[in-house]
């Protein structure tokens, strides 16, 4: 019975030799064709974006080609220290952690690739400790008060500037003045710029590009950070003041509520005691005569 089935089974099975013989030819429709040059011009012109493409010198080349036409010119590249221009007309330094792009169209508009690029704040070393949240990361790293930070300063052959914090570069609020170019003195903390020392020369320049004249005077925007500075100072002082009130305020709450209660207790020890010693008490109007 076996058997039987075998051969059944092999009469029956369609061999490569048996499609050859019995099998159909593929219809013509399914055959590959050839692409005319005129078609191949048109799929890559639609490859690149650029639309019909005609043949060299007619206008509709020309025109369609000028139509798309940019340049793009990569500004400042990531990791770039540059100096910028924030609001008041004040100068910051700032590393870059994003690529500023400029896009020149064919119609003149100047596109830029982002308008908030991520970047990391640097402050001047003398003034860290005016800096609450610059002292806050500084002090765990060799900076714990205002000598220190003037012995490092005073180390440093140019103006030394140190990590302030993560902030966004707005280009609404803020310009590019131009790169450093001669950074110095660089260190690092977990493979990121910690700080770095300012050729004095290239910090004037860069005031001078800002104003747009002659150099402000350094003393100037001294006064104006040292204003600023007292103000976020004292407005810090404020703020843990309120917050030692406020706990000084809750800490009497407790140790009002835990007098009042060891009040309570003794009262109720009192009260325990005198009612034992009454009943302990002979009573003066017995007879115990008897």
């Amino acid at each position: 019975m076996l058997l039987a089935l075998f051969k059944q089974a092999r009469q029956g099975r369609v061999t490569d030799k048996g499609k050859k013989k019995v099998g159909s030819k593929p219809a013509a429709a399914y055959a590959p064709a050839l692409v005319p040059p005129a078609t191949a011009i048109q799929l890559a012109a639609d490859a690149v974006g650029l639309g019909s493409l005609a043949p060299s010198g007619s206008s509709g080349a020309s025109s369609s080609h000028m139509a798309t036409a940019s340049e793009t010119v990569v500004v400042y590249r990531a990791m770039s220290l540059v100096f910028v221009r924030g609001t008041g007309n004040r100068l910051f330094v700032a590393q870059l952690l994003d690529p500023l792009i400029h896009t020149t169209l064919s119609s003149g508009v100047v596109q830029v690739n982002l308008q908030y690029l991520r970047g990391t704040y640097f402050v001047p070393t003398s003034d860290i400790p005016s800096w609450p949240i610059a002292m806050a990361f500084w002090k765990n790293h060799g900076i714990a008060n205002q000598a220190a930070a003037d012995d490092r300063a005073a180390q440093s052959d140019g103006v030394h500037y140190s990590v302030y914090g993560r902030n966004a570069v707005s280009l609404a609020h803020s310009t590019i003045i131009s790169a450093i170019d001669r950074p110095s003195e660089k260190s690092y903390l977990w493979m990121n710029l910690a700080s770095f020392a300012i050729d004095e020369q290239e910090l004037v320049s860069a005031r001078e590009l800002m104003s747009g004249g002659p150099a402000q005077p350094m003393e100037d925007d001294a006064e104006a950070e040292a204003a600023e500075r007292e103000a976020e100072t004292a407005a810090t002082a404020a703020a843990a003041a309120t917050r030692e009130a406020r706990y000084a305020e809750l800490a009497a709450r407790r140790e009002s509520g835990k007098r009042k209660e060891v009040e309570k207790q003794a009262a109720k020890s009192s009260k325990k005691r005198r009612v034992q010693s009454d009943v302990s008490s002979p009573d003066p109007d017995s007879d115990d005569s008897d």
